[in-house]
């Protein structure tokens, strides 16, 4: 009986250890992640207070400087149509695939806002298959 008691008492000693051991882990963690926060508040106060020291007119410009000198006059790129795979050289193209594209390319030659759904069917009212 001895023993056992004495077994007994040395698990509840551990026990109450461990969860000592737990807690103070996690206080100290947390201690932690209130310092972070607490220089993270302070660093924004500053920057507010930078901030609202400056004019709004001086702020836009500080912008405006810092975009144009990070991006030195970037290349405009063309917007393509959607059917630049029909124009595709390294494709092996159908009768049809070649004859829509023309008809395509003349219907924007003449109307800009022309769509290729419009340019599929004038192609297949004209569009003859080598069998007839």
């Amino acid at each position: 009986m001895d023993l056992i008691s004495l077994l007994a008492i040395s698990l509840f000693a551990l026990i109450i250890i461990a969860l000592v051991a737990i807690i103070a882990v996690s206080a100290r963690i947390d201690r932690q992640r209130r310092r972070r926060m607490a220089r993270e508040v302070r660093k924004m106060k500053e920057l507010s207070a930078a901030v609202s020291q400056v004019p709004v007119k001086e702020i836009k410009e500080i912008t405006i400087k810092e975009v144009k000198e990070e991006n030195p006059e970037k290349k405009e790129v063309k917007k393509r149509s959607g059917d630049r795979t029909i124009y595709d050289d390294r494709k092996n193209l159908s009768n049809w695939q070649v004859h829509l594209s023309k008809t395509y390319r003349d219907m924007k030659k003449k109307n800009p806002k022309a769509k290729f759904s419009d340019a599929m069917k004038a192609a297949k009212k004209t569009y003859k298959k080598k069998g007839k």
